[in-house]
């Protein structure tokens, strides 16, 4: 390959490959490498068609987001398509998932995804376990259990920002609060759906290994499969807890209106007392008919007398425990 090649691979590409416990990136392929394609283009994709012998149709899976995990393995390659979490652009802190396609052909792996992910970002940064890149399946099942760990990671975010919003329930619930708790739900589901698919296309991996040339790689497959089924047994979880302190937020919010309505209520019967006394006091009638009349201080009296009206109520009222 010309340096003109090499740094046209470079640009276009990112080549990883395994040694001494760490990724090293690489400027042109190697046996053994691993091949990671990031939103590529059409140039890209047939480079990597025509260089190792894949399909277009295993490379343009991933680009679709509505496309749903699958597995399928044969003696020359494996084509796996799982969903991996991924921030939802436009939703501040929501999460959803997208498409994530693996590819094993001969001795090298190719990971196809139309936005970078955490998933990726965390192995080539040595965050956690390195994968092999010379054994094309224990890599695979690296990532894969890279997967499993990043959705429990991002549970574990959307939990504390459910606790908060629970925290935050004793006082007044605020606008956003409310969004944060359905970004939450949202998220959620999500992920539940996402994690139900995931399961289902390793056990279809599983099954498809064991009449193939992979077959006694099969066991590799359980820790993915073990650390798949806790996220999604944690999502259906989490979810019911998001459930719970929703209704909890409704709760309080109505039963705060509810004591509104009722200081309210209290306050008219508080205040009827002098609209009622000044109202009978209002009247255009005969002054000889109206009691305390002719005393000389007959304002003063019916004010302190309403006073004592007005204070009667609110003793009675607070008696009952509606003030």
């Amino acid at each position: 390959m010309t340096e003109k090649q090499k740094t046209e691979v470079d640009r276009m590409m990112e080549l990883w490959i395994t040694q001494e416990g760490k990724l090293h990136r690489l400027k042109a392929p190697e046996a053994g490498c691993w091949v990671r394609l990031t939103e590529p283009d059409e140039k890209e994709l047939a480079w990597v068609k025509a260089t190792f012998g894949i399909p277009g149709k295993d490379l343009e899976g991933p680009m679709d987001l509505q496309e749903t995990p699958r597995a399928r393995v044969t003696d020359e390659s494996a084509q796996i398509l799982l969903d991996v979490p991924a921030l939802s652009q436009g939703v501040d802190g929501g999460f959803q998932a997208i498409p994530l396609g693996l590819v094993v052909k001969k001795d090298v792996v190719v990971t196809v995804s139309s936005r970078k992910n955490t998933v990726l970002d965390a192995l080539t940064a040595g965050k956690g376990p390195v994968p092999d890149t010379a054994s094309p399946v224990e890599f695979v099942n690296g990532v894969l259990a890279a997967v499993a760990r990043s959705y429990q990671d991002d549970l574990r975010k959307l939990d504390a920002r459910r606790q908060e919003v629970e925290t935050r329930a004793g006082e007044q619930v605020a606008k956003q609060d409310l969004i944060t708790l359905h970004n939450v739900e949202t998220s959620l589901i999500w992920f539940g759906c996402s994690l139900k698919a995931n399961v289902k296309a390793l056990e279809q991996l599983r099954d498809q290994l064991s009449s193939s040339k992979f077959c006694q790689e099969q066991e590799t497959l359980e820790e993915a499969a073990v650390e798949m089924n806790q996220a999604a047994a944690m999502t259906d979880m989490y979810r019911e807890i998001a459930s719970a302190t929703r209704d909890l937020v409704a709760d309080l919010a109505d039963n705060r209106l509810n004591n509104v309505m009722k200081f309210l209520t209290s306050m008219t019967l508080v205040l009827a007392v002098p609209t009622i006394v000044s109202g009978f006091y209002g009247m255009n009638v005969n002054e000889d008919s109206i009691p305390l009349a002719d005393l000389t201080h007959s304002f003063l009296v019916v004010v302190v007398l309403t006073l004592v009206l007005t204070v009667l109520v609110i003793v009675v009222l607070k008696k009952k425990k509606m003030l």
